[in-house]
């Protein structure tokens, strides 16, 4: 791999796993802080701006560490569904992990299998983010409410709200389906691997 298409990769991966969710999940929160400061930006914007702005891509992605945490209890429950559902051992599920994470593939010999697993994990994690941060968003959305009280539109707040949960049961259901896939993957991998030893390893 070229060391820009590194970087460029890299960058991708903070974007989905810390940057978006962690904006998602924090703007609420925002308007929190600056309603709590006063910060008056409208008539110290050239002062302010820059600073506002770091400000808050320091904390979004603080905020996208937290949900990443928040992401792999949530995966963890995933894989205990997965192993459930689809009546699997758990010493067995794991085994397949652990002989996974103990490959080794040399980057001239990586298989088709293996970037679409990446791929694969990515939007899973991806799926996993944005469903927290989401919640994140509304718990920030109550706190505002309770320390800046305002008159609620219901229909219209019910129907926000209604639309975010059922974003968050989509991106949960399809988070489950992208932990089946990955199981079913690493079975195939490893299978493979033991197969085929001597031509990865030469």
């Amino acid at each position: 791999m070229d060391i820009s298409d590194y970087f460029k990769a890299e960058s991708q991966k903070n974007i989905i796993y810390y940057l978006l969710p962690g904006a998602i999940a924090f703007w609420p929160f925002s308007i929190i802080i600056y309603k709590y400061f006063d910060f008056h930006l409208a008539s110290k914007l050239t002062d302010y701006l820059i600073y506002v702005s770091i400000g808050f891509f320091i904390l979004a992605m603080g905020f996208g560490t937290l949900v990443e945490d928040l992401g792999c209890r949530f995966e963890i429950w995933l894989d205990g569904a997965c192993q459930y559902f689809k009546k699997i051992p758990q010493a067995t599920f794991y085994d397949i992990w652990y002989k996974y994470l103990l490959m080794k593939l040399p980057k001239p010999k990586e298989t088709v299998i293996m970037r679409y697993y990446r791929s694969i994990l990515l939007r899973l994690k991806f799926e996993l983010h944005t469903s927290i941060s989401i919640m994140v968003m509304l718990l920030g959305h109550l706190l505002l409410i309770k320390f800046y009280p305002i008159q609620i539109d219901w229909p219209r707040t019910c129907t926000y709200v209604g639309i975010c949960f059922a974003l968050v049961t989509y991106l949960l259901y399809e988070s489950y389906c992208g932990v089946d896939t990955l199981h079913d993957l690493r079975v195939r991998m490893t299978e493979d691997y033991e197969t085929n030893k001597n031509y990865y390893e030469c």
